[in-house]
């Protein structure tokens, strides 16, 4: 091997401070990159806004005891979810077509049927509504952020949305499930959560919360999948840990969505109930997994180099399809600037003309292509390879295509 980014290095030290999952004081660090954007998915008007926008530093750490992997240097005081923030994959049919299945699932197995849902981390309510359209249910999303295209624009929809991060003193909202998706592994302090929904929830109800799966991060040495505002990464071992020591029984854990995602379905437990011990064999499976992870993690980088250096000797064009956070984890880690790759295309219009945190390239629409007709199209998330190959098509393009982790 022999390419490593100046801002990337696999330190082995122990972490400066406690396991936020577990408590435990053995975590020790595995990986860190410096000077990243400290939230990927921020709209923003312009390449020099872009490449200016404030940064921090990630220092991976892991907890042996619980399998839970954090951000030892993460600085909450940096983070605003009340900006310009992007991040749905709804104008995907694929990811459309899912998330609908996933909502009838919830609604069929839990009972979900003219209920009050209180979801925290609403993004632009997507899911809220699909839940309270299939199940007659009235929904109210909570979430900070500001968001385009709020589903409550419509009329007759049955959704509220407030503007203000979840806490224990929305138990007045007396929801009958409190659904999470994709907002876990942004809290700093994720025991503070589960124990504000556990109060939120009262002695009924259904909890029902999806994050990404860190193993699978981990297997890849995904680098592309690290990024600051991503502070907590979980397992399924440390979900179960965190959610059973926060007064929940677990009723499923699931890996979803070519095994991207965890979800976990949880109700109240009695009092005095408390986490089972992890697994010892388990738990040495995950060492194992942990410590071939630099190793995986510089064969990405290096792969990725070499595809650069390739692309420049041969003269051709290149482009990312999405960009969403693994496209700003991608090239802020690889250090990719315009000179490098110049677009990135989305078929999201909240986005078109906006740019990349961190490095500034332009967001295009993927007609465009039909006219720049690129060689290589590197994508950033393998599930959608047969609809981005489809769009290509459409636009007469034949690129080969490169996706991550494949």
């Amino acid at each position: 091997m022999n390419f490593l980014p100046p801002q990337v290095s696999f330190p082995e030290a122990p972490a400066g401070r406690a396991c936020p999952c577990c408590g435990g004081a053995n975590a020790r660090a595995i990986y860190a990159v410096s000077g990243i954007p400290i939230h990927s998915c921020v709209l923003l008007d312009s390449s020099e806004a872009a490449r200016a926008f404030p940064t921090g530093d990630m220092c991976w750490s892991c907890c042996p005891d619980c399998t839970f992997l954090f951000n030892d240097r993460f600085d909450p005081a940096l983070i605003d979810y009340s900006s310009d923030y992007e991040e749905t994959q709804g104008f995907s049919p694929t990811f459309s077509t899912w998330l609908e299945g996933i909502a009838t699932d919830l609604i069929e197995r839990n009972g979900l049927t003219g209920k009050r849902i209180v979801e925290i981390g609403c993004g632009r309510g997507d899911f809220l509504e699909l839940v309270c359209r299939l199940g007659d249910n009235v929904g109210i999303g909570v979430d900070p952020s500001e968001t385009a295209g709020r589903v409550d624009h419509g009329v007759g929809r049955g959704l509220t949305f407030l503007r203000e991060p979840f806490s224990r003193d929305h138990r007045q909202l007396k929801a009958d499930a409190i659904i999470c998706r994709h907002t876990l592994e942004h809290i700093h302090d994720p025991r503070a959560l589960l124990e504000a929904v556990r109060h939120g929830i009262g002695e009924e109800g259904t909890v029902f919360f999806e994050v990404p799966d860190v193993e699978r991060q981990v297997a890849e040495g995904a680098f592309w999948d690290i990024y600051y505002e991503h502070c907590s990464y979980f397992s399924d071992a440390s979900l179960r840990h965190l959610f059973e020591s926060s007064g929940f029984v677990v009723e499923r854990i699931e890996r979803v969505y070519a095994e991207q995602y965890l979800q976990i379905t949880a109700r109240p437990a009695a009092p005095g109930a408390g986490p089972a011990p992890i697994d010892e064999a388990r738990r040495a499976g995950w060492d194992s997994a942990v410590a071939t992870f630099a190793r995986t993690c510089e064969s990405a980088l290096v792969t990725w180099d070499r595809f650069r250096q390739a692309r420049l000797q041969d003269h051709e064009k290149a482009v990312l399809w999405g960009s969403g956070s693994k496209a700003t984890g991608f090239l802020t880690t690889l250090g990719w600037t315009t000179q490098v790759l110049e677009r990135v295309v989305d078929i999201n219009p909240d986005k078109w003309n906006r740019f990349v945190a961190g490095t500034g390239q332009r967001i295009i629409e993927p007609r465009t292509l039909a006219e720049e007709q690129p060689q290589h199209v590197v994508i950033m998330n393998p599930i959608y390879q047969e609809e981005i190959r489809a769009d290509l098509a459409r636009f007469g393009c034949t690129p080969t295509l490169h996706p991550l982790g494949a």
